[in-house]
Order: structure tokens, then sequence, then C-alpha cells
């Protein structure tokens, strides 16, 4: 996967965004592009299902990362889960990926998995560098989900 951050935010909008990063990328032999949706413009929020078209129309695996936490300040999940899991599955994403976040129990666990059986979208959640990126959180996380055999990586 080539994440279009890796060119930089500035010369993606000048190019146009990143659906016309995309020839550059599939050009380079590249089997997938990782959407990072910090670098949309509202606009191109809106035109997610055209940039979904050019992605297959390129031969491109494609994965979503939005920048945000699954777990909010509160230990609950994030109420903007569901609208990033649909502009994953707009994009034909094999996964969303996310940051942990403020993950403190397993109780908003069965509400995650109800939303991603729901979308069909696989998880990937990842430590950032933020105070919520630390080891320990995310191992009690990952056992958690191992435990409740949760879709997520």
């Amino acid at each position: 996967m080539v994440v279009t951050a890796a060119y930089g935010a500035e010369q993606v909008r000048q190019a146009g965004g990143q659906r016309a990063m995309l020839p550059v990328i599939a050009g380079a032999g590249a089997d997938g592009v990782e959407i990072r949706r910090e670098l949309f413009s509202s606009e191109e929020l809106l035109a997610l299902p055209a940039l979904g078209e050019s992605i297959e129309l390129l031969g491109l695996l494609a994965c979503y990362s939005a920048p945000a936490a699954l777990f909010m300040p509160d230990g609950t999940l994030n109420p903007d889960l569901t609208r990033y899991l649909s502009e994953a599955s707009t994009l034909n994403a094999l996964w969303l990926k996310v940051s942990l976040g403020h993950f403190r129990d397993a109780q908003p666990l069965d509400a995650l998995r109800s939303l991603l059986n729901a979308s069909g979208m696989a998880l990937v959640v990842e430590n950032d560098q933020t105070d919520c990126g630390q080891l320990a959180p995310m191992q009690r996380f990952q056992a958690a989900c191992r435990e409740m055999a949760l879709p997520s990586r």
C-alpha cells in the first residue's frame, strides 16, 4: 500500500487531490493505496464514490485511514465511527484504520462488534503519538478483542 500522504499534503493538493495521485501510484506498480481522510477537502468528501471508482478502474486495492480515535476520553466509542465505516465502504476499502484513543474496558466492544458486522468492514487500530499511544492500553484492547473474537487488527 502506498500512502497518498507520502507525497506531502501540499503536493497532493496541488495535483488535484488524492484521486490525481492514483495513476502515479498505479504506474509505479503498487498493489494498493491508503486514502487519508485528513487530505480531503469538503468537496472531495462528497466525491468519494468517484474516488472509489477510480481506485477500482486502476486495479488498486484500498484502505482508508481516518485521523480519529476509536475511543473517546470517556471510554465510549467515537460517535463518528459509523460515518468513517461508511466512507471506507464507499471507497471499497479493505479496512478502516483509526487510532486506539482512550480505551478503558471491554464494555463498548459489543457495540463495536455490531457496527463492524453491519458494515462488513475490517478495522485496523494503531497507536499514535499522543498520550493515548501507550503500550498497556493497546495490549488490553488486543486481549479484549481476542477474547471476544472481534475482527480487528
